[in-house]
């Protein structure tokens, strides 16, 4: 895999992580303020990178073991896909909302959309051949 390709994904896994990661720091903030401390934040970060995992593991395993990053990479595409879906969804409930006229947030539209598009980038990037 070309370090493009790695670097690509490695960003594409930050941005899908972290934003898993902050919005469970946010909603932890708003449920127990009392209680919330560096363990906590810590706790999600670890949550985000393992929501991101799949997109992240096959750009860390080189290239010297082409049998584990092939089977990474397509065990990455297919947990990416799962990535997409929930990124997708807020999308098209957004979308829903507008069309319904209940008020979409256009702030979690966009999220939605950029998340979905750079999950579907990430599979692409597994998926093509290097």
């Amino acid at each position: 895999m070309p370090l493009r390709t790695r670097v690509g994904l490695v960003i594409i896994a930050s941005l899908a992580g972290g934003t898993a990661a902050a919005a469970g720091i946010g909603f932890s903030n708003r449920a127990e303020p009392q209680a919330n401390g560096a363990i906590m934040t810590l706790l999600w970060l670890v949550f985000g990178a393992c929501i991101a995992s799949p997109l992240w593991a096959p750009a860390v395993i080189p290239a010297r073991l082409p049998r584990v990053l092939r089977a990474a990479r397509y065990l990455g595409a297919a947990g990416a896909l799962g990535l997409l879906a929930v990124f997708g969804t807020i999308a098209v409930h957004n979308i829903d909302r507008a069309m319904s006229g209940r008020g979409a947030d256009v702030a979690a539209l966009a999220l939605g959309l950029v998340l979905s598009a750079a999950c579907a980038l990430g599979i692409g990037l597994l998926l093509r051949r290097a």
